[in-house]
């Protein structure tokens, strides 16, 4: 079994469906990895099409095991981005704009064989609630194996030496 550091960054969303017609757009990501999730912070609005993409440029990290003993089927070898609007009002519930799948199973028995593996930045299709596609988030994924410590030699016999009287 290997075991690793899996690294996500969340660089943007374009085209994302606005879950209301009041109020501004205020999306932020669930990310989902096995029985792991992480929040991003709320998107900003950048560049001349402000309205249209929105700009997280987070990282984040979860530790990785392949194969995953609690993960037994490689349909679940998966990130899940909920796309989520923020509601400033404190009567509603944030809404959900959308979903977006990411299978990694390549890139943790790559990595787990190589060392590391990764996914360059790349567009997913969002899935809305009804099932139609409707905007894209842009993803990175990269593997980075690291050796257990009951993997590595206990440092000092090999050097130590025997001093005869």
């Amino acid at each position: 079994m290997a075991r690793g550091i899996l690294e996500v960054l969340l660089i943007a969303g374009c085209d994302l469906k606005k879950a209301h017609f009041f109020g501004k757009r205020n999306p932020y990501v669930i990310i989902k990895y096995g029985h792991h999730s992480r929040t991003s912070k709320i998107a900003q609005g950048k560049g001349p099409h402000s309205r249209r993409k929105r700009v997280w440029d987070e990282t984040f990290t979860f530790d990785a095991d392949y194969p995953d003993a609690e993960l037994k089927k490689d349909h679940e070898l998966k990130i899940t981005f909920t796309i989520m609007e923020k509601h400033s009002c404190c009567f509603f519930k944030d809404a959900f704009i959308g979903e977006a799948t990411v299978y990694i199973k390549d890139v943790l028995s790559l990595g787990a064989e190589l060392g590391k593996a990764a996914i360059r930045p790349t567009e997913y299709r969002v899935v809305l609630r009804n099932k139609v596609y409707r905007g894209e988030i842009r993803v990175a994924v990269s593997f980075r194996k690291v050796e257990d410590e009951k993997d590595q030699d206990v440092g000092g016999w090999k050097e130590s030496t025997v001093y005869d009287k």
